[in-house]
């Protein structure tokens, strides 16, 4: 579905209402998809915003993991999670993010 997403933190820090009022939001095509980890019996999601819905579009911004739709309001809704950042040579590092979502249609 295309929506606009948010980013509510940076760097596992909440943004203040001023940080996320000037912040241009991302345009593009959400999906939610269920992924499995080894050894784990439950389903978790993935939530992504890529560029288009063909198989090639890229992520416009970090994929959201762990992802958990806490509210949804109209055409609104709160999604949390965690994103992966990957450091050359080193251990991903994960941080808290949340996105606030306004669907804009099929």
């Amino acid at each position: 579905m295309r929506a606009t997403v948010l980013r509510l933190r940076a760097d596992g820090k909440k943004l203040t209402k001023e940080q996320v009022e000037s912040t241009k939001p991302s345009e593009g095509v959400l999906s939610l998809s269920g992924y499995r980890l080894d050894g784990v019996p439950d389903v978790r999601y993935a939530a992504t915003l890529r560029g288009g819905d063909s198989p090639g579009a890229m992520d416009l911004i970090p994929a959201l993991y762990g992802a958990t739709v806490r509210a949804i309001k109209g055409p609104n809704m709160l999604i949390s999670g965690f994103e992966v950042h990957p450091r050359l040579g080193l251990p991903a590092v994960r941080s808290k993010q949340a996105w606030w979502v306004r669907v804009k249609g099929p």
